[in-house]
């Protein structure tokens, strides 16, 4: 079998990181080594040490990149979310699985020739990674976007988020928050990074309580989950807060963020793996879209289990046309009949539970690793793309191209 081996170059805790935190671990206890091209005291290989898992790490920081084919082999696959190209791992002439886990955003009115050119390329080498079945999207909305930036169609290759789900049967832990919902107080939480495309869903969100909130005499507390509350709290810049509370909260991750959802939450709101995981407890959770610009006017809020094609949200701006239900009757539908909220609770945990299941998701992994034929050299034609790009001043060709 080709040895695993997981590539990203981004820092820090997101999707990807829990992603191949998440397959790492099922892999190992399945007895499969692995491979990590990574960088060194993260958050990534720090919780893999935690979980007792045994990995090689390729310091792409600190080790000699000169020296990476005594790392990767020829016979090796590298799984990668958004950048394939490593001058000095195309040498080696590996497996490439790429597995497009991050939204494409929409292209920008204007490009540089520099920028059309690279899509050109990227639209060439696309296809041929389909072609030899090393090409996967994670849900239907980034296969969407992605088809409509390039302007490409192929078949479609999925490979859903996976999350660990407890494999008992559901029950929902309300007891508390019923008593709560009671005395009309609702706690919710929002987890997301101090990131702009992360924190212009909260400022709609907040609007959409304060207004919900006066209409059903309710007072919600907004707990919100970040890695910089001064940062998040820069760019949330909300004025108007009405009966609404707002508690941060930071270093919360792994088993105490799950502790938390589970004591204290009633209603989360996420984007991408962050919602699976909420529901993954059971906790009610409401399946977000990012936006780097100003949020729809007129959006409209969904289930998590209300999602078509393993979505795990759009980008948006304010033209986007949504659809869902308005806030104020997700809460007045909860507030209707008491057994509303356990419902929406143990339909959420089985979506999960029937879509990304860990265990499942591994096995599909694995026949995908398998049935991967896609190995990439520099063939003239594609060193005469990159050598354009140079010609044409765009200097970051020797060390990677990215989805931006």
């Amino acid at each position: 079998m080709k040895q695993i081996i997981f590539h990203f170059s981004v820092k820090g805790i997101g999707g990807v990181q829990n992603l191949y935190l998440n397959l790492m671990k099922e892999l190992y206890r399945k007895g499969i080594s692995t491979k990590l091209l990574y960088y060194n005291n993260t958050w990534l290989t720090q919780e893999l040490d935690k979980a007792g898992v045994i990995y090689q790490l390729f310091d792409l920081e600190t080790d000699n990149i000169a020296l990476l084919n005594s790392f990767v082999k020829k016979d090796d696959i590298v799984i990668t979310p958004y950048e394939f190209y490593i001058e000095n791992l195309y040498k080696i002439q590996p497996y490439i699985l790429y597995w497009v886990v991050v939204p494409k955003r929409e292209k920008m009115a204007h490009q540089r020739l520099s920028e059309q050119l690279i899509d050109i390329a990227f639209r060439f080498l696309i296809k041929k990674m389909n072609d030899k079945r090393g090409f996967y999207f994670m849900d239907g909305s980034s296969s969407t976007t992605f088809f409509k930036y390039y302007k490409m169609h192929f078949q479609e290759r999925y490979l859903p988020i996976p999350i660990e789900v407890p494999s008992y049967n559901f029950e929902p832990a309300l007891t508390n928050l019923q008593t709560q919902l009671h005395e009309k107080v609702i706690p919710i939480s929002y987890i997301g990074r101090a990131e702009n495309w992360k924190v212009n869903p909260l400022k709609k969100i907040i609007v959409d309580l304060v207004a919900m909130s006066e209409k059903l005499n309710l007072k919600v507390v907004v707990h919100i989950v970040t890695d910089d509350i001064d940062e998040f709290a820069k760019l949330l810049a909300v004025q108007e807060y009405g009966r609404i509370e707002i508690k941060y909260h930071t270093n919360l991750f792994g088993q105490k963020l799950k502790d938390f959802l589970k004591s204290t939450i009633m209603i989360n709101f996420a984007m991408g793996t962050s919602c699976l995981d909420s529901a993954s407890l059971g906790v009610p959770s409401i399946q977000i879209d990012a936006c780097y610009t100003e949020y729809p006017f007129n959006y409209k809020y969904r289930w998590l289990f209300e999602n078509e094609g393993y979505s795990l949200g759009n980008f948006v701006d304010s033209n986007s046309i949504t659809h869902g239900h308005e806030l104020y009757q997700i809460f007045e539908a909860i507030l209707k009949e008491e057994g509303n909220l356990a419902s929406v609770s143990k339909r959420c945990f089985e979506y999960v539970q029937n879509n990304h299941d860990l265990k499942k998701i591994t096995d599909d992994f694995l026949l995908a690793v398998n049935d991967c034929r896609n190995r990439w050299h520099l063939n003239t034609a594609y060193m005469v793309r990159m050598y354009s790009f140079k010609l044409l001043g765009w200097t970051g060709y020797r060390r990677s191209i990215l989805l931006k």
